[in-house]
């Protein structure tokens, strides 16, 4: 599976949904990025869809993000269980003063 950057995944997830796309403004770079690894092709003189090639590459990027969940959670009741602080379920965590909302490639 390539090393797909957290734009490219974004567009494999929503044409895998069936939506065809267009490589205009942030997305031109990452759709033809992922034209020359074949996870997508070109639909017609604009639109661009997804490949078996490229819904497998889906598929293995959500299996490989699930299974490091499931590490990072299995890690936390590990030290939890030694005594190490962690945010219980009973605590409310308090607000963050600045909210990032993003695909974490800016």
């Amino acid at each position: 599976m390539p090393d797909l950057t957290n734009h490219e995944f974004a567009i494999l997830l929503l044409a895998d949904e069936g939506e065809s796309l267009i490589p205009i403004g942030i997305w031109e770079k990452p759709i033809k990025n992922l034209v020359a690894l074949g996870l997508l092709k070109k639909n017609d003189s604009v639109n661009y869809v997804i490949t078996p090639e490229g819904r497998a590459a889906r598929i293995a990027r959500d299996e490989n993000d699930g299974a490091e969940l499931e590490r990072i959670l299995a890690q936390g009741k590990r030290d939890d269980s030694v005594g190490v602080i962690s945010i219980a379920d009973d605590v409310e965590p308090s607000l963050p003063t600045r909210t990032m909302i993003g695909l974490g490639d800016e």
